[in-house]
């Protein structure tokens, strides 16, 4: 299996949660704009993972995705992927929140963070940890260079 069939493995596995939110995140910055242009979340998802199928590419695109991927992931989860970011996260909510309410606005999405918070937090460190896991096991740099250059 290639790399980038193991990236689609993976992100297909998350819950639809996590595939709504990663493909959001990772989307703005993506290479293909037409992920970010979508407004559909489902159609999103199913773009992003157009991006990683490799069934018509050759193995120097298919490498580039990689590692362009492996980087866009992290970078997409920062501040989801620990205790201390969800920490600063429901911290800035409270500030929000309270200023939301001096302002005698809404607080709706305040108020729907807090509701879901820990079932969030909880599929985000599971979904982190499960990166980092198939980072350090199958997606390498050493592991990448082998698959590219020796075909290992």
């Amino acid at each position: 299996m290639n790399p980038l069939d193991k990236i689609l493995n993976w992100f297909s596995s998350q819950p639809s949660y996590i595939q709504t939110d990663l493909a959001g995140l990772s989307g703005h910055f993506h290479i293909d704009q037409q992920i970010d242009l979508e407004v559909d979340s489902e159609k999103k998802i199913e773009k992003f993972k157009d991006y990683l199928n490799s069934k018509s590419l050759d193995k120097q695109e298919i490498i580039r995705r990689t590692l362009f991927i492996t980087r866009l992931i992290p970078f997409s989860f920062s501040g989801r992927d620990t205790e201390e970011g969800w920490t600063k996260s429901y911290d800035r909510m409270v500030k929000l929140k309270n200023r939301l309410i001096e302002d005698n606005r809404p607080t709706q999405t305040a108020d729907n963070f807090f509701d879901t918070y820990e079932e969030k937090k909880a599929l985000w460190l599971e979904a982190c940890e499960s990166w980092h896991e198939l980072i350090e096991d199958e997606l390498t740099d050493e592991q990448l260079a082998n698959w590219y250059f020796i075909g290992t």
